[in-house]
């Protein structure tokens, strides 16, 4: 109401507090009516609230009363929405219950579904199913967000009452992926569920919808045989049907249950699944790694071997085998080698092949009455797998110089055959040993480089020798760090004589 002045006058206490009185007298007539039978007094109703009441309306099937008192009311848009996704759902089980010659096709009952959801007074014009179909797409694509959560809940309710194609429509207006997801699971539209979880990027809705689908296909088993093939099925539907994404937890699932380090259900599903999507370097791999793992040396032995098998099964995997397949002779090895020695320090079990050349040539160092076999034996296995001479001289180098055996490192030096690894590591390993200057200098003098002797001196602490070199080769940076790393003034002099003349 305005003054005179054109001023807004607020309602006194007393005409608010009469309206409110009769507005609740109206509410409480309305549902003592006998064809509602909600009898409430107002300490009652007071004690419920306006959304108890409308709940329990709701309940009481009573969706469309619910939905006038909600706006009656002004409730809060949210609680409207579900008194009218309430009334609409009892429509389209209203509209199953008339029978077959009464029955509405699916886009008629959809769009009068929608118009009471979005409170419209009439759905729109009927037509031909596609062209409304059309519509109804179009007409709420912009403003499908406003209504959050009511058609699913339809939908819902559609597919309860054996209408699906009714929740079809209904579910393609839906915008929640919380309410839409579980809508398409309990329409059997897992594939659209799965869609749906994905492009939402959900990882829960994604599993959950993949135990909705495992659930489905074991549940067609009709005994306990069948369970088998149900499996299959499922995965084979995740593999064909569903996305990446699907596979790819469904994969992560597996391997977290006892995938990759255990022999467990877990273990043997992913593998499974991965050799019925033909991925056989993943299914490899993860036989390979379970192998690995293995401590009893039969179970290891078998794993590996179904590893191989399993590698075995693609043309791009024939590298992939080869590795498994000598790896595991590279096992039965080890073992021949520690039943001969009876020791277990002397070929370690799961260790590469340099590592148990290195074990044996150790090994020898503290069994010199056996020493001779165990070279040969070195030798043998070094052979067996193809070890480049390069590799083998360098594992022979470092494994001698570390455990003393410095007879072994001079006969290897002396041998017949030329080193393929040159004299220098033999040098190094002989200045890191701290061995006498006269072995260094017998390594040192069979290096062909100038530049890599003079070096080697340096390196040794052969000071007067490494100038010698360096002046001889005329380098003048190495003589200038020959003259700043000794000690000797005598060598000092001598350097800056060398620099003067050579500049």
């Amino acid at each position: 109401n305005n003054n005179g002045d054109g001023e807004a006058v607020l309602p006194s206490y007393t005409t608010r507090q009469f309206v409110d009185s009769a507005r609740k007298l109206r509410i409480l007539n309305a549902l003592r009516n006998p064809q509602v039978g909600f009898i409430l007094t107002v300490t009652q109703y007071d004690a419920l609230t306006a959304t108890g009441v409308l709940g329990r309306l709701i309940s009481m099937q009573r969706p469309s009363l619910a939905s006038r008192l909600a706006v009656y009311l002004k409730l809060p848009k949210a609680v409207q929405l579900y008194a009218r996704a309430s009334k609409a759902a009892a429509y389209v089980q209203k509209v199953h219950n008339l029978g077959t010659a009464e029955a509405q096709s699916d886009t008629i009952t959809a769009e009068k579904a929608i118009a009471i959801i979005q409170n419209e007074d009439s759905p729109m014009d009927a037509g031909d199913d596609e062209s409304s179909e059309r519509k109804i797409v179009a007409k709420n694509k912009n403003n499908s967000s406003m209504f959050r959560g009511a058609y699913a809940t339809v939908a819902m309710a559609a597919t309860k009452a054996g209408r699906p194609g009714v929740a079809n429509l209904l579910l393609l207006l839906e915008s929640s992926v919380s309410d839409k997801v579980p809508a398409l699971i309990s329409n059997g539209s897992y594939v659209d569920a799965m869609a749906v979880a994905t492009l939402a990027r959900d990882g829960d809705y994604i599993f959950s919808t993949l135990m909705q689908v495992e659930k489905a296909c074991l549940a067609a088993a009709g005994n306990a045989s069948e369970i088998t093939k149900a499996q299959s099925t499922f995965w084979q539907t995740v593999i064909a049907k569903l996305p990446p994404e699907a596979f790819h937890t469904l994969r992560r699932f597996y391997l977290a249950n006892g995938g990759s380090s255990s022999g467990g259900e877990g273990g043997n599903n992913a593998v499974n699944l991965l050799l019925r999507a033909q991925r056989f370097t993943d299914a490899g791999a993860t036989l390979a790694k379970r192998g690995m793992a293995e401590e009893d040396p039969r179970e290891k032995h078998g794993v590996l071997q179904e590893a191989s098998r399993v590698f075995g099964l693609g043309k791009e995997t024939a590298f992939y085998k080869i590795c498994t397949d000598e790896y595991v002779e590279l096992l039965k090895d080890q073992e021949v080698i520690r039943t001969k020695y009876g020791a277990t320090e002397v070929a370690p079990p799961s260790t590469s092949v340099t590592a148990t050349l290195v074990s044996v040539l150790h090994y020898a160092a503290t069994h010199v009455r056996e020493q001779h076999r165990l070279l040969s034996d070195a030798d043998k296995i070094a052979k067996k797998f193809r070890i480049p001479d390069r590799r083998l001289w360098h594992i022979k180098v470092k494994a001698f110089s570390e455990s003393g055996q410095w007879s072994n490192l001079k006969i290897l030096a002396d041998s017949r055959t030329k080193s393929p690894i040159g004299y220098a590591p033999f040098a190094r390993a002989s200045i890191r040993g701290k061995q006498p200057a006269s072995e260094i200098l017998k390594y040192i003098e069979r290096i062909a480089v100038a530049e890599e002797r003079c070096d080697l001196l340096s390196e040794a602490g052969m000071w007067k020798r490494a100038l010698e070199e360096a002046i001889r080769i005329r380098d003048l940076g190495r003589i200038h760090n020959v003259k700043a790393n000794c000690n000797s003034p005598e060598l000092q002099m001598q350097a800056d004589q060398a620099l003067a003349k050579l500049t």
